[in-house]
């Protein structure tokens, strides 16, 4: 009997816990979409328009948006604790913190806007993430707010400060694998190749080049955003030439590194780019090469 307790208790433990989360991730998404730079924008244009019939005239648009700003901050106060305090035991069990992203409203002394969460105790979040019951494949719904913790910690990760790492996360990357492992054990539907690619390159000694790379947008797929094979297909040549002389300069300033760098894998996956590329050209009988680009 004490054994079916036990059980049945873990599974209202997980249960909850799933709940909880996805109920943090409800809210939190409902005041970044209130208070984000879409619902900013949108607030913008609605002062600029209204300027623009009462006064008939012109307004100042960069006036308009530090009005904005202002307003969002003042609005949005309060956002931030209420949050903190209706999922602060969700928080604390993940090891998760949340703060203001930085945004307009920092300029005007106002920390505001929308909220993002981070990973700020890595073995509390590894405790619980592995207590997690794994999700069915094609969960979709139930497994939407691990895919935005996810992201979230991919984010973190690629905002590291290599050079002077704090001890938060030094311990995030000594603890990438473990991580991998068990968002893949939670879910077979989220994609973690982003991440696993951060384990692999820091197992390496070469996340901080990577992740330099990966800001230049070189490491994206053929159809996964605007990456070196897509280009082909949506800008002028000009634009196109530019593209491929800063993807050359980046190449050469990995090869410069020596070891530390990233140049035989962003070679190779350049390669492959070029390869799709030139076939996506041959397919609208377009006879056209990249001749020697490296």
């Amino acid at each position: 009997m004490d054994s079916q307790n036990r059980v049945a208790n873990l599974a209202d433990f997980r249960k909850d816990s799933v709940e909880a989360f996805s109920s943090l991730i409800a809210d939190l998404h409902e005041h970044n979409k209130n208070h984000g730079f879409g619902a900013n924008l949108e607030k913008v244009l609605d002062k600029f328009l209204n300027a623009s019939i009462e006064e008939g005239e012109m307004p100042d648009m960069g006036k308009a948006g530090a009005e904005v700003a202002i307003e969002s901050a003042q609005d949005a106060r309060g956002g931030l604790a209420e949050l903190q305090t209706k999922h602060g035991r969700i928080l604390n069990r993940f090891g998760l913190s949340l703060a203001h992203e930085a945004s307009e409203g920092l300029r005007h002394g106002l920390p505001s806007g929308p909220i993002s969460m981070k990973v700020t105790d890595v073995d509390a979040f590894l405790r619980y993430a592995q207590s997690i019951k794994p999700l069915a494949p094609g969960e979709n719904g139930t497994s939407e707010p691990f895919k935005i913790l996810l992201k979230s910690i991919e984010t973190q990760v690629a905002v590291t400060n290599f050079d002077h790492p704090s001890p938060n996360e030094r311990g995030m990357l000594q603890n990438l694998d473990a991580i991998v492992q068990a968002f893949q054990r939670i879910g077979p539907d989220l994609d973690v190749r982003r991440l696993e690619s951060y384990a692999k390159f820091h197992g390496e000694g070469k996340l901080k080049n990577y992740i330099a790379t990966e800001k230049e947008g070189l490491w994206l797929n053929a159809g996964g955003g605007f990456g070196p094979a897509d280009w082909v297909g949506d800008i002028i040549p000009q634009h196109l030439d530019q593209k491929w002389a800063n993807a050359v300069r980046v190449l050469r300033s990995q090869q410069e590194l020596g070891k530390a760098g990233v140049a035989k894998e962003l070679k190779t996956h350049l390669l492959l780019c070029i390869e799709i590329a030139t076939e996506r050209l041959s397919k609208i009988g377009v006879k056209e090469t990249f001749g020697r680009l490296i």
